[in-house]
Formats: structure tokens, sequence, C-alpha cells
């Protein structure tokens, strides 16, 4: 690192060998030329300054400006570059395995390079998304409308007939965004299931069932992108795409979509602002009646 300094250090000092400005008051030289001896002396010392352990780095500049009488500028400093994380999306459409299997891997890597621990429910979901998805209880729906991504099924007293259905956009969405941030409704759904197997989740209490879908899925977005790097990088990549092809309307909905996942992270996980995120979205308490005998659709 010193040997860098003394050469930003020579870097400074050698143009202004030339320059008419510098003056050899200490040696009697005429203004403009320093005596060689002159000069290796205070090379000199400025070498034994920058191999001294004592001097601080920070000071070597400064030490080569009193050596060679030469008026300070400011210093930039180049940084170097911090690396932005980008997510690797290629372009190819999303399905429920590989989704699931996505959220699963980094979740992994999560825990392995990560001294935060990541909420156990959110690994309790993944697990049971891909569990209904081995029983064939997960499908995609190709008449959900565009705002509705995804629907978790449920009949009264029947923990076990429950089917998660997910918006056939979806697997367009992951080729835009890549698998993992595409399975945040699978996750959300399948917290929806874990609810209901405790027997939870109550129709008239909406907001509560959708809060607890909605931490998990806080809990999904901040282990995949813990500082909403990649959220950022994807949000102005298709921003700029939109504005040369604007007749894009998968790279249109997957933007949508990110906008959401960006609203949940921006909550922080608190539940405060998880239950006004959530009636924001238009969920409210039902005040009807019991549940139906039929499925009964949580919106997502």
């Amino acid at each position: 690192m010193r040997r860098v300094l003394l050469g930003l250090a020579a870097a400074v000092v050698l143009p202004a060998l030339g320059r008419a400005d510098v003056a050899s008051a200490r040696s009697g030289g005429r203004a403009g030329f320093l005596h060689p001896d002159v000069l290796r002396g205070r090379t000199k010392a400025l070498i034994e300054d920058a191999t001294d352990p004592e001097v601080p780095v920070v000071a070597l500049r400064g030490k080569a400006a009193d050596h060679f009488e030469l008026a300070q500028r400011p210093l930039l400093f180049i940084q170097e570059p911090m690396p932005i994380a980008r997510e690797r999306v290629t372009g190819e459409l999303g399905t429920i395995p590989k989704m699931l299997a996505a959220a699963a891997e980094r979740l992994d890597h999560y825990k392995m390079h990560v001294a935060a621990v990541p909420n156990p429910g959110l690994e309790a979901s993944i697990q049971a998304g891909r569990l209904l998805n081995n029983e064939r209880r997960v499908e995609f729906s190709d008449t959900m409308p565009r705002t509705q991504m995804g629907a978790f099924l449920y009949a009264k007293n029947s923990p076990d007939s429950v089917l998660m259905k997910v918006n056939r956009l979806m697997a367009f969405i992951a080729s835009r965004l890549g698998p993992a941030f595409a399975s945040a409704t699978l996750v959300h759904e399948a917290a929806h299931y874990l609810t209901n197997l405790a027997r939870r989740l109550n129709p008239k209490a909406v907001v509560n069932g959708e809060l607890e879908a909605f931490r998990t899925q806080y809990d999904l977005v901040a282990v995949l992108d813990p500082k909403a790097e990649r959220m950022v990088v994807l949000h102005s990549t298709l921003n700029l795409w939109l504005r040369i092809h604007p007749e894009d309307q998968v790279s249109r909905q997957a933007l949508a979509y990110l906008d959401h996942l960006l609203k949940v992270y921006d909550t922080g996980g608190d539940e405060r602002k998880l239950v006004q995120l959530i009636k924001d979205l238009g969920y409210h308490d039902d005040e009807g009646g019991d549940v139906p005998a039929a499925p009964t659709p949580v919106r997502a």
C-alpha cells in the first residue's frame, strides 16, 4: 500500500520539477530549478516518510508537498468499484417446480453466507409449496384477472381439501424477473396453507390471514435481495426496455409485479406497515356469514 502511495507522491512531484514556479530558496539556486543534491535529499526524506510505520498513510501526500514546497490540491481517492448484485435472468418461462426450487436454493445460500437467521416460517412455506406441488395440488390458472397473481382454495373443516392456483402470467413474469422472484406468489399462497393447517385461517378476518402470508412474502424478498439492489437493477432495466418497446405487455406486467415486491420490501417486515399495505391493496375483513362448504378463494 505504501509503495502505491509513494508512486502517487512521485506522480505529484515529478511533473512539478520542470515548472518555473518551483523555487529553490534553501539551495540558493535560481527560480525554476532544483539542485540535484537538493532533489536527492528531499526524495530520500520522502522515501523515509513512506517507509516509516509511524507516519500515517493519509499524511504522506502532505509530507510530499512539504518536502518539495508544493501547494496541495484536493486529492481524489479512486475507490475500488463495489459490485452491484444483479439477478440472473435467462428469459426462460417459469414453471412451478423451478420457481419453488429457486426459492429453496436461494434460502440455502442465504443461510450459508449471511449471519442473520431467516424466519423459519419462510422455509416451512417453501417446503409446503413443494409438497403440495408433488401432490398435484398446485396449478396454473388461465382465468385469473391480471391483478390477481394467486389464490388459495380450501373447504370448511377440511384442512386437506386445498388447492393453490397461480396466474399463468407468473410463468411469463419469471422470464423477466427470474424464477426466484416469481416464486413470491407461491410462497405467499403456501403460507395460507400452513395457516389453514393450523386452523387459524378465518374467512371473516381477511386482514389477519393476509398478514401472515405477506410477512412470509417479505421474508422471501429480504432473503433474495437484502439490499434491494437486484430489484432496483431489474426495475431500471425494465423501465428502459419499455421506453424502447412500449408494446411489450409481458415486461409491463413484470414491472407491475416488481413494484408490488418493492412495496412489500419497503415495509421492512413491520406489522403496522404490512397491515397498511394489505388495506391499500384492497383487502378488508368480511362481515358475511360462515364459509360455504365449497372451496373459497383467499385473494393474494
